[in-house]
């Protein structure tokens, strides 16, 4: 694994993510990082058992 340098407090915040999230299962990780980084949640895109992410991931189609 190769190690990556990041500042002090990227450092404090990733490893603060880290313990929040342990426990969880990877879509719920996932599903918090869209919404975090978004603000939107994963369910306005979604449609039965299926996930439409069409409109988020290829925003200039949706004119």
């Amino acid at each position: 694994m190769k190690s990556v340098k990041v500042h002090d407090d990227t450092h404090r915040v990733l490893k603060q993510m880290k313990n929040q999230t342990r426990g969880k299962s990877i879509d719920e990780v996932i599903r918090g990082m869209i919404r975090t980084a978004t603000g939107v949640s994963v369910d306005r895109f979604a449609f039965g058992k299926s996930l439409d992410l069409t409109n988020y991931m290829e925003p200039e189609k949706q004119k």
